[in-house]
């Protein structure tokens, strides 16, 4: 299994940082919030190697529960949680020590 590292951001770092902004003309294929990106630091301290689009990784990632919410409304029962990625770890290739695990593939 791969080992997590602390995605944590060094006070130096956090001065830096502005909140991202993305916009795009495309329509989603995932619900909003279930992607990430990952930027050169990030991708150095995860000891990624350069990647080609459309290539599969594994990530596997501790996180920490930042908020939850419930309501009802006429329309049905919404919920929501939100998660912070706290430690992760990323592998290249769809067919990793993990992902056999997971998927039951030796």
């Amino acid at each position: 299994m791969p080992k997590l590292v602390s995605m944590k951001m060094s006070k130096a770092d956090r001065e830096k940082t502005s909140e991202p902004s993305s916009v795009s003309t495309d329509r989603p294929v995932y619900p909003w919030g279930l992607a990430l990106t990952l930027d050169n630091e990030a991708l150095e301290k995860l000891g990624m190697p350069t990647c080609e689009v459309g290539d599969e990784l594994m990530l596997m990632a501790k996180v920490k529960v930042t908020n939850m919410s419930a309501n009802e409304s006429e329309n049905g029962k919404n919920r929501s949680l939100g998660l912070q990625i706290t430690d992760m770890a990323l592998e290249a290739g769809s067919e990793s020590e993990a992902s056999g695990a997971l998927y039951g593939k030796e």
